[in-house]
């Protein structure tokens, strides 16, 4: 209602003054944008326009008072480019534009603290603007309202990343046909002996939890048992979310593909390694860490078919992903092998007096892990 009374004042206004005047006193007080260019094209310029259609329900308010000093064209043109709205003439008619501001954008270089610049440019690179992340400074090309958005985002995610320290006991457990598995053994020795309590069994039973905070305690239980031999003990500090690799053992020459020089045959070779490889990736959680665990048992033997002039790789290895408290002991076992044995007894001043015998044994790779946060 109080708009269709502005309108009804403005026209009054109009009406009192020279509508062919070049400079006019006229007066708009609160009258929506396009109902004011309709009167002013209308009644005062009468001039033919043309309206943006993004632009006709543009509810902005116009008020203004212009006199017969001013030049009422260069006022008109000078107030709407303040709107981010262009009036330009093509053939005797006014186009009126709306017209995206002009953003300002500048650079905001940042030095890391302790994230390198790969990890940081991942949480800004939003596509608002352009991200160099080279070398040890990252460059953020923007507006300064998504320079102040990077920058809290930068405080918050360039923090110290957390640590763990991993131990790791690599055990092959001897003689558990009885048992059936490593993992039984050591489960019925960790609760007759040291009372310890076992946590999450998995029913292929390959994998429990230990909650128990002394690890070195269980190590000295398992080293007075003949049946257990410590094949690898590593230790490692890993940041969360990077890869820690332990690894022994040796590089093999094994044949490799056959080439061709100058039209000659030519044997490669190739260098693999075996031995104990530990790989674990950590990831600290609130609540918990979560391994990515590549444990790797691998030796070289001789070739009995095939490639003879080339040894044959024995291997075996546990690739999983586990999560766990922090503090606690995490068992992981699987790799059994069965192995039969031929022995032959006798006397050596009785030669034609022997005997032979076989014996089958069955052996189990299990791998203890506790991991604890620093």
């Amino acid at each position: 209602m109080n708009n269709l009374i502005n309108f009804f004042s403005l026209l009054l206004v109009f009406f009192s003054s020279s509508v062919f005047s070049k400079n006019v006193d006229f007066k708009l007080d609160s009258v929506a944008l396009p109902n004011a260019i309709s009167v002013i094209y209308d009644e005062v310029l009468q001039k033919p326009f043309m309206l943006d259609p993004k632009l006709s329900n543009d509810k902005r308010l116009i008020s203004f008072h212009t006199t017969e000093k001013q030049d009422f064209k260069q006022f008109l043109v000078r107030y709407f480019n303040n709107m981010n709205i262009k009036i330009y003439t093509k053939k005797g008619v006014d186009y009126i534009m709306h017209v995206e501001p002009r953003v300002l954008k500048k650079s905001f270089v940042y030095s890391p603290v302790y994230r390198d610049v790969e990890y940081l440019a991942g949480f800004i690179n939003d596509g608002n603007g352009v991200v160099s992340a080279n070398g040890d400074k990252l460059v953020y090309y923007g507006t300064h309202s998504d320079i102040s958005r990077v920058k809290s985002i930068l405080r918050s995610v360039d923090v110290k990343s957390k640590q763990v320290v991993v131990t790791g006991y690599v055990f092959e457990v001897q003689n558990v046909n009885k048992e059936g598995s490593g993992i039984n053994l050591l489960a019925k020795l960790l609760s007759g002996k040291l009372g310890i309590s076992i946590g999450i069994k998995q029913s292929y039973e390959n994998f429990i939890t230990v909650n128990a905070g002394n690890l070195d305690a269980m190590i000295e239980l398992f080293r007075t048992d003949s049946r257990f031999k410590v094949l690898s003990s590593p230790t490692l500090r890993v940041k969360s979310g990077e890869n820690g690799k332990f690894s022994v053992g040796s590089d093999v020459p094994v044949l490799g593909n056959l080439v061709y020089q100058d039209g000659k045959p030519v044997q490669s070779i190739e260098y693999r390694t075996s031995g104990v490889i530990f790989d674990i990736i950590p990831t600290v959680k609130k609540h918990s860490i979560d391994l990515k665990i590549n444990q790797q048992l691998s030796n070289f033997v001789k070739t009995v078919t095939g490639v003879n002039n080339s040894p044959t790789l024995i291997k075996r290895d546990i690739v999983t992903n586990v999560s766990v408290k922090n503090g606690d002991v995490v068992v992981l076992g699987g790799l059994a092998e069965n192995k039969d044995i031929k022995n032959n007894t006798g006397f050596s001043f009785l030669p034609f007096v022997t005997g032979k015998s076989k014996e089958n044994t069955k052996t189990d790779i299990i791998v203890l892990l506790q991991v604890k946060e620093v």
